[in-house]
């Protein structure tokens, strides 16, 4: 196993703990917190109203630059391409 240079969570610890250059907080009080904090900032985003609507595919290198800033709502994949 390798280093990870920076802090480590998880809910199940690996087979083999790699050396951790951090915190290890493993499935701790810290650990539960930033995953709930996480479902409560995805659950905000998911409340956002579109301004964008795209009813597919999309790759929004191809759209006039600079994107406008707003919500853009995509049904299918979604690329930047390589513009």
């Amino acid at each position: 196993m390798g280093t990870i240079n920076g802090d480590l969570g998880y809910t199940i610890g690996p087979a083999t703990m790699p050396t951790v250059n951090g915190t290890n907080y493993g499935s701790g009080a810290t650990y539960t917190q930033a995953g709930a904090d996480q479902a409560t900032a995805l659950s905000a985003l998911n409340a956002e109203t579109c301004n964008f609507n795209f009813g597919g595919a999309t790759d929004l290198a191809l759209e006039t630059q600079p994107l406008v800033p707003g919500v853009y709502c995509i049904t299918g994949a979604i690329s930047i391409g390589s513009g």
